[in-house]
């Protein structure tokens, strides 16, 4: 009886934790428009609080940012925004989730307004297993065992490959045709390929969290869109 009753009891609290969320991102979404002539939207933000972007994540951790789960409806009224950043977020939704979320983000875009993506890129990954590595292959390898399978001897690719696809709450990778392909389904145009830390548009400069880092940008797939 009391674990059914426990059952009631977290559902009504995650419930209520939920309209409060939602309550607190739609009144800081008000006050965001209202002082800002161009609007940027962050979504998956983790540590990379951005100034001057309404930053938004599905577990906020700190102040400053809003609960989005980007695999539901976004709660954001059409073409609201100039920009949309995404860094290492998008992997983490299956394929139909991810083409719902840039199908809302098409939605809530100005148009010509310009959504960044970072996701990693599947097939540096898979090179991992060539048989002549170059320098970059073996450093990324031997520091991606160090810092998440260090009961491994060897440097063992297999192990960096296999965590890529399966950790990290991964449920689904890219490579450039097929970013490119989901977004032309949503609706995107001019979609190119960037290099990490580099944009075209100043809105979108500097903005890239692993950009300073050799290692986390290593396989870093960086893609640009624009809305029609």
């Amino acid at each position: 009886m009391n674990f059914y009753l426990d059952l009631i009891i977290n559902a009504y609290k995650e419930k209520k934790r939920l309209k409060e969320l939602k309550k607190d991102f739609e009144s800081a979404l008000i006050q965001y428009a209202e002082n800002h002539k161009v609007r940027k939207l962050q979504i998956g933000t983790g540590p990379n609080k951005l100034t001057g972007w309404f930053n938004t994540d599905i577990l906020p951790t700190n102040e400053g940012i809003y609960h989005l789960d980007a695999s539901k409806p976004f709660s954001i009224k059409d073409e609201s925004f100039d920009y949309i950043f995404s860094e290492h977020q998008i992997e983490h939704l299956t394929y139909n989730e991810a083409l719902d979320m840039l199908k809302e983000c098409y939605r809530i875009l100005k148009p010509k307004g310009k959504m960044r993506i970072i996701t990693p890129d599947i097939e540096i990954i898979i090179s991992l297993k060539i048989p002549d590595k170059t320098d970059i292959q073996k450093e990324y390898i031997k520091w991606h065992i160090e810092n998440f399978f260090p009961e491994i001897a060897a440097n063992r690719d297999i192990f960096v490959i296999n965590n890529a696809f399966s950790g990290f709450g991964h449920r689904f990778l890219y490579d450039f045709s097929t970013l490119k392909e989901i977004l032309s389904k949503a609706g995107f145009i001019n979609i190119v390929r960037m290099t990490y830390g580099h944009s075209n548009d100043d809105n979108l400069k500097g903005i890239d969290w692993r950009a300073s880092d050799k290692m986390t940008s290593f396989t870093g797939l960086c893609v640009e869109a624009e809305k029609k």
